[in-house]
């Protein structure tokens, strides 16, 4: 079938700030040209993404999904069937391709009833769910035409948890822009002194006088992210180096917001960080902020592939992960950042005190980050295998 005349529609849970609702942006944007229509429906009222989707003539939808959870959330995603239903009438979408996992789920209602000629789901997290879930999941799989994951890691586990036969999950990591020059060189770290000073004046601006040196970290404020960990690890390194003068000299920075910000805040008092760690909130402009990062820590639990990580990469922040889900398919330990076992804050602490003494070694492996995320995890790569999938998917059954 010729693309121009067949029409996709990307279904979301929501259409808010996180890396999923990035990718669908982006896959929205590129694809556009390609077909005879592109819109979005998110299952929840549409956020910043969905609304800037909209700014740009993208056809938005909505199920007007509530935030519950647990059975009553699941209550709640079956009710949101019958406008999804009048939705996909409307459209009269010839692939959906369906992101996280409510979504994903309900996707496979209609089409199970024909109402779907392809569908396309996308498993990009990793985070634990019910039995009842996963056997929905396991029920459901034959309605799917094609499975995607965001790493090797990701495909293995939704395998392990619901049965979803491993062969079926095709690995389309996650890809960015990386700005500035393309070559390691003088000009790299020209332009990576430039963005770092820019964006510090705009954090200081928000904050107040900064220290010397930002440990930063980017993502939701939930358990499964492990910011625990990190403060656990600064409370190791911080107070306690060489003569104390990295203790004056060095901050933590978590950008965005969630269930653990209030315990989080009282650990920092409980662990004398406070005067260390500031709490950015939700950004909407992290783009603009996040190349003031000296450092980026991941310490997440749990992790299919993170687009914040890719993003520091990218701007030379050396990086240190856990080695959760696909972590360890974007670091090279040693070579373009450094891994750390999950939950292992005597670890990372080990790794930050290294990074923090040692700052021409700390460049370098940012400078190799940058390459590393250029050459394997590029926007035009990530778009390329959807198109890919795309085509296979309108050739006749």
């Amino acid at each position: 079938m010729d693309g121009s005349k067949a029409r996709l529609l990307l279904l979301s849970t929501g259409t808010g700030l996180g890396g999923t609702e990035k990718v669908l942006t982006r896959l929205a944007l590129a694809e556009r040209s390609r077909w005879e229509s592109v819109g979005v429906c998110s299952l929840k009222p549409p956020g910043i993404q969905g609304r800037v989707l909209a700014q740009e003539g993208v056809p938005v939808f909505t199920c007007n999904l509530g935030e519950r959870r647990g059975l009553l959330g699941f209550a709640a995603t079956l009710a949101a069937l019958p406008r999804l239903l009048r939705i996909v009438g409307e459209f009269r979408p010839t692939v959906v391709h369906a992101f996280l996992f409510r979504a994903a789920l309900l996707a496979r209602l209609p089409a199970m009833l024909g109402r779907m000629p392809r569908l396309v789901v996308s498993i990009r997290r990793l985070e634990r769910r019910s039995q009842l879930a996963h056997l929905c999941d396991r029920m459901t799989c034959e309605s799917v035409h094609a499975f995607t994951s965001v790493s090797h890691a990701a495909a293995w586990e939704i395998a392990r948890r619901s049965g979803i036969p491993r062969e079926r999950i095709e690995c389309i990591p996650n890809g960015i822009e990386v700005p500035g020059p393309p070559a390691n060189s003088s000009s790299v770290v020209a332009w990576r002194d430039q963005r770092r000073r820019q964006a510090r004046q705009r954090l200081e601006g928000l904050l107040g006088p900064l220290p010397k040196t930002l440990i930063g970290s980017a993502g939701r404020l939930e358990p499964v992210k492990g910011h625990r960990v990190l403060l656990q690890a600064a409370a190791r390194v911080l107070p306690h180096s060489t003569n104390g003068r990295t203790a004056q000299a060095a901050g933590i920075v978590l950008a965005g917001d969630g269930s653990e910000r209030l315990a989080l805040e009282s650990m920092a008092r409980e662990t004398a960080l406070t005067t260390h760690v500031h709490f950015l909130g939700e950004r909407t402009d992290l783009e603009d902020l996040l190349p003031a990062f000296d450092l980026f820590v991941l310490p997440s639990r749990s992790e299919g592939l993170s687009n914040a990580l890719l993003e520091a990469m990218a701007e030379g922040i050396p990086a240190v992960a856990s080695r959760a889900g696909g972590n360890a398919e974007v670091i090279e330990h040693g070579v373009s950042g450094l891994l750390f076992e999950v939950d292992n804050p005597a670890s990372l602490a080990g790794h930050l005190a290294k990074l923090l003494r040692n700052p021409e070694g700390a460049m370098r492996l940012g400078l190799q980050g940058r390459q590393r995320v250029r050459k394997d995890f590029s926007l035009e790569k990530m778009l390329q295998s959807y198109r890919t999938l795309y085509e296979r998917l309108l050739l006749p059954l």
